[in-house]
């Protein structure tokens, strides 16, 4: 899975732009504390290689530290985390709540229960000047990437800066990458959701050097947020519990077409 990922990743066209956005996200990094927040169930297909790039990117931090939660698995992601030994802090919490999966599915049952963990996990993160949230079923083929985002929140003035998510799903756009997590975006200009704005937001994949640009909301994945993280919330009552969470931010959430992850391949 991890070469077309990257062979995919390796197609949107390099530029001097992500370069800068990496120098200057690596040079904030190397005296900035670090957060990482995750949800993890049943995503051992890609968990180990994920923690294995979390372990590189914490080489470019003062502090960095893991903190996730899991429940209900069925296809051991709980023991790959539960046996996870980097050389910096983690804190991995596991309960049988007896809940079922709802994964791709938009109903209130499943955005309420990931408001619930998201918001679990969110307590168990302390205080640091970054706060990154990953969904680890997708692939972090390339660290230097989210490094590149961090630099384009910097220099942008953002508070927190979404991945471009990218997803082969034939079923919505045959023969072409899309951009993925319609769910979790709002354009800039407005909250409410649409179908027709979802597949235009689909069709809009950009390359690496395009400048990060304002949206209301977004997730892609993987997303940074300042040290003002920890004091807002998540609901998922009124849909996706991104959104919410946006709407509680009082500065500019962006998009950052450098920080490219991988989130789906069909």
């Amino acid at each position: 899975m991890l070469e077309p990922a990257q062979a995919i990743l390796d197609a949107l066209v390099m530029h001097p732009g992500l370069e800068r956005s990496f120098e200057v996200g690596a040079t904030v990094a190397r005296g900035a504390t670090c957060e990482v927040g995750m949800i993890a169930r049943n995503c051992r297909p890609n968990l180990e290689r994920n923690l294995e790039a979390l372990e590189r990117l914490s080489c470019h931090f003062a502090r960095f530290a893991v903190r996730s939660y899991s429940n209900d698995c069925t296809d051991g992601t709980e023991a790959v985390l539960d046996s996870w030994r980097p050389m910096f802090p983690t804190t991995f919490d596991y309960d049988e709540l007896g809940r079922p999966f709802l994964g791709g599915t938009r109903v209130a049952e499943r955005t309420i229960a990931l408001a619930e963990y998201r918001t679990t996990v969110q307590r168990m993160m302390e205080p640091a000047g970054f706060h990154l949230v990953l969904d680890p079923d997708m692939l972090l083929v390339d660290v230097r990437r989210l490094i590149a985002g961090l630099g384009d929140m910097v220099m942008g003035g953002y508070d927190v800066m979404a991945a471009q998510g990218l997803a082969s799903m034939p079923r919505v756009i045959a023969g072409r990458m899309i951009h993925y997590d319609a769910f979790a975006w709002r354009p800039e200009w407005t909250w409410f959701q649409d179908d027709q704005r979802e597949l235009s937001f689909h069709h809009d994949v950009r390359p690496a050097g395009c400048r990060p640009y304002r949206v209301n909301s977004a997730f892609g994945g993987a997303c940074w947020y300042g040290g003002s993280y920890p004091r807002r919330v998540y609901d998922g009552s009124m849909g996706c519990e991104h959104v919410s969470f946006n709407r509680s931010v009082e500065g500019r959430v962006g998009i950052s077409p450098n920080m490219s992850v991988v989130c789906f391949l069909q």
